[in-house]
């Protein structure tokens, strides 16, 4: 693929199934995912019972819904909103299709990762590239969801935001856990920028078990922003977050021209 016919973002479907093609279930897996249909909510919630409805292009958790199939009936939770109680499964997924309309959605299995004191977390993977074009692991983040978010976006579920060390104490399980998370931000950095031009990605990771990791969402940098910096300036340590900024200032000082010779190598 030529330079110009790399794109500056993908939706979470086309980005899905990129990553299936090349190979990125070697270093991280990959929840299973169908474009949003009648057919597929149907075949999804009869395989897992338990699935998320996500926008396509949709960012920061906004729209995103949780559907469980229970013992009596079936839930549904839309992010911000109160869980809904339905008699039936056809009930919940009608008045679901009916929500979202036209607009183009995945449906994805719900990943049994680990929760941190009840409440659902993942792990924000901050890559960057430097003026040399080598990608950096600029560091991780914990994202804690707020008591009533399904998901961990700060912002929208009234979450908070951790170092590794306050939810892994254990020194020689979060330096096997840097380990892995760096091995996979540098391939899945070189699998995406074989498609995107991009110079940072925050890569959002739920861990199942204590060890298996899961890729929950891809954010890079396009025309409309890039991943969070300031989840860093929460912590209580300063220095990731100026590392971070520093970086990024070098990258954004260059000239134009230089600029572009990153995105191509």
């Amino acid at each position: 693929m030529t330079e110009k016919q790399r794109e500056r973002s993908l939706g979470k479907w086309e980005m899905v199934q990129f990553l299936q093609n090349e190979g990125a279930d070697r270093y991280v897996r990959l929840p299973e995912t169908r474009r949003l249909s009648r057919e597929s909510l149907r075949e999804m919630l009869e395989k897992f019972g338990d699935v998320y409805v996500k926008p396509d292009r949709g960012f920061g958790g906004e729209g995103v819904s949780r559907l469980r199939i229970c013992q009596k009936g079936a839930e549904w939770t839309l992010q911000g909103e109160k869980e809904r109680r339905f008699d039936t499964e056809k009930e919940m997924m009608e008045s679901l299709l009916n929500h979202y309309g036209e607009e183009e959605c995945i449906v994805q299995e719900t990943a049994p990762l680990d929760r941190y004191e009840e409440k659902p977390f993942d792990i924000r993977v901050h890559m960057q590239k430097e003026t040399d074009s080598s990608w950096v692991y600029a560091g991780e983040v914990v994202r804690i969801g707020g008591e009533e978010g399904i998901v961990s976006n700060v912002e929208i579920s009234g979450g908070s935001v951790l170092p590794l060390e306050s939810v892994f104490t254990d020194e020689k399980i979060r330096s096997v856990l840097r380990t892995h998370m760096k091995e996979m931000g540098m391939a899945l950095c070189r699998i995406m920028e074989k498609r995107l031009r991009f110079l940072e990605a925050g890569l959002d990771i739920g861990i199942e078990n204590g060890r298996e990791f899961w890729l929950l969402e891809v954010n890079t940098d396009d025309d409309h922003g890039g991943p969070s910096h300031d989840l860093f300036r929460s912590l209580p340590d300063q220095q990731l977050y100026d590392e971070i900024r520093a970086r990024y200032a070098r990258t954004a000082g260059m000239p134009d021209w230089l600029r572009e010779w990153l995105f191509i190598n």
